[in-house]
């Protein structure tokens, strides 16, 4: 039985060949910042450290995944990926950066309701992703809990 999808090797071949393409820089999406390979390498360090050693002396790489808070960003940034891209956060607070240059951390917002569609002006389609890919954001239901 052949399990689906590339490898952390093939991957590490994949962006040897991207990065000699003369690239600005490569951007890195996970699910997680921290995930580990699942198979074709032993390594225990995050798959974002791995690429940004193997070559993050040729091109900036840009890391994003699941970094929440400004807590995550630093441990992120201290992994030695120098750029870090913040994507769901940013759509569920707009004002995500200037709420930590202010120091009111604790009024960025990490969930979506049904009501913040319209207020952030989320396009339908990407919304309709946001309400059927599990676990992809934060959802509150209309009693207040979390799906």
């Amino acid at each position: 039985m052949v399990t689906p999808g590339i490898t952390m090797a093939d991957t590490l071949e994949f962006i040897e060949i991207l990065v000699s393409k003369g690239l600005d820089y490569l951007h890195i999406s996970l699910n997680d910042f921290w995930s580990v390979p699942r198979r074709g390498i032993d390594d225990s360090r995050s798959r974002l450290e791995i690429i940004q050693e193997r070559v993050g002396h040729k091109v900036p790489v840009i890391g994003v995944g699941n970094i929440r808070t400004p807590q995550n960003t630093v441990k992120a940034l201290q992994s030695g990926v120098p750029i870090i891209a913040l994507g769901r956060e940013i759509i569920m607070e707009p004002d995500w950066i200037e709420k930590i240059a202010q120091g009111v951390e604790g009024e960025i917002k990490t969930t979506l309701s049904v009501k913040d569609q319209e207020k952030l002006i989320i396009p339908d389609s990407l919304w309709k992703f946001i309400i059927d890919i599990p676990d992809w954001f934060p959802l509150e239901r209309h009693d207040g809990s979390i799906i």
